[in-house]
């Protein structure tokens, strides 16, 4: 195109002028339609995010969805939000095509108006045939070239308003990163000391709420630690706040001696394994499931972990044992199957410090009794802070925590609490719950 409008001009610059004019109002033209190419793309996008969304939720609580007898309501409104997008698909062609029809009027336009202003020079100006042939050439070189950047710009466009929602995500600033100079963790061949010092945290969704409120806990190396209280008292948050998914306001957190900003977050964040009463089961293999955390393990790695969970007798009992695939969220297997897999997981992880929140209380007692005894075995020679509703969970641990409103109100054995506790003593009378 460049070179072409060099010779064009060469031969003749005032047709060309009119000709770089005219071009530049097509760019402006189709400039401003590819624009709301890409504004209808990004609505796109964001309709395609939530009817995804909604399916996904929907699908995935479909018995609960059928107890209530809400399947054609829930249909209508998936049905309205594929209409949203058609009507969006329907005026994003209509402005594609309506960029595609201007490009190619222009471009003829441009064709006719120089083959008639060449003609016109060739009878009143004296302007050589040839020359008008040639010049003719040209203008079809740089027309072709324009025709192929028409082409190539919605598509360009499309590209960017999908992309547009992307770059939002991957420009977000990480709140939380590796420092620039970490140090390292000492050696140990056991568990760590956890401290919290005087910490302050608030969710950054609810700033004016604070869910801890210098919040101070000491926690020896190897020791089971039991973190108990109502509904609300920061128990779950202090295990955000160990693996760095929030860093608090004020105050400090410690692994052995070392703050938590100070340590790469990999380093950090491989001291620990959590298994929740919610395990998170991958739609994959039960081998795959297990080395999650250590991808390189190998298959006897992986059966020993899964002995020590007590859980390679069910898997071996399963169509194709470890490789059986256990289905989304795996609905495959039952509630304390799940929580073995995720034990094993935690087992071949071999973490220092091991999280537990309320990984029984959604069991029954045969399912809960298997669970626990493979988490007593995994928790030797490890720290452990545990989140339970049950007495039978938290009355043999080293220390028992009572947390309320953000801060710990007591703290002891289970018949020392039972005394100088009215809180626990409360929470003991009802379970714990």
């Amino acid at each position: 195109m460049l070179l072409s409008s060099v010779l064009a001009f060469w031969l003749n610059p005032p047709l060309t002028l009119w000709l770089l004019a005219l071009a530049a109002l097509t760019f402006v033209l189709m400039g401003g339609l590819g624009r709301r190419l890409r504004v209808l793309t990004r609505q796109q996008q964001t309709v395609v995010a939530q009817q995804t969304a909604f399916a996904q939720e929907q699908l995935a609580a479909m018995r609960t969805v059928q107890s209530y007898g809400q399947e054609a309501r829930l249909a209508r409104d998936y049905h309205q939000l594929h209409q949203n997008f058609l009507a969006l698909r329907w005026r994003y062609s209509n402005t594609f095509a309506g960029m595609m029809a201007t490009a190619a009027l222009l471009q003829y336009g441009i064709y006719l108006t120089v083959l008639g202003l060449g003609l016109w020079a060739v009878q009143h100006q004296n302007l050589p045939l040839p020359d008008l042939i040639a010049y003719f050439v040209y203008v079809a070189l740089i027309g072709s070239s324009f025709q192929q950047v028409a082409h190539l710009l919605p598509f360009l466009q499309t590209a960017a308003g999908a992309t547009e929602r992307l770059f939002e995500i991957l420009e977000t600033p990480l709140a939380i990163t590796s420092p620039t100079r970490p140090r390292a963790l000492p050696p140990t061949n056991g568990g760590r000391a956890v401290s919290f010092k005087k910490v302050v945290f608030a969710y950054p969704s609810r700033p004016e709420r604070l869910v801890t409120n210098g919040l101070s806990i000491e926690i020896p190396a190897n020791a089971r630690v039991a973190l108990v209280g109502p509904s609300g008292a920061g128990k779950t948050t202090i295990f955000q706040l160990l693996m760095r998914g929030y860093d608090p306001q004020r105050g400090h957190i410690a692994l052995d001696g070392v703050p938590l900003k100070q340590l790469r977050l990999d380093e950090l964040r491989g001291q620990f394994a959590l298994v929740s009463q919610d395990p998170v089961i991958f739609a994959t293999t039960v081998l795959e499931n297990i080395r999650f955390g250590r991808p390189e393990a190998t298959q006897a790695e992986v059966e020993a972990a899964a002995r020590a969970a007590f859980a390679h007798d069910f898997i071996m009992r399963l169509p194709k044992g470890y490789q059986t695939l256990v289905g989304e969220r795996g609905v495959m297997l039952s509630g304390g199957e799940r929580q073995r897999v995720a034990i094993a997981r935690a087992v071949l992880c071999d973490p220092k410090v091991l999280l537990l929140d309320e990984a029984t209380s959604n069991l029954d007692s045969h399912a809960e009794a298997m669970v626990q005894k493979a988490l007593d075995r995994l928790m030797i020679g490890r720290t452990t802070l545990v989140i339970a509703h049950r007495l039978s969970t938290v009355r043999h641990a080293d220390k028992i925590v009572v947390l309320d409103g953000g801060k710990v109100v007591a703290q002891g054995t289970h018949a020392a609490l039972l005394k100088t506790s009215p809180l626990y003593k409360k929470l003991a009378r009802g379970q714990l719950h």
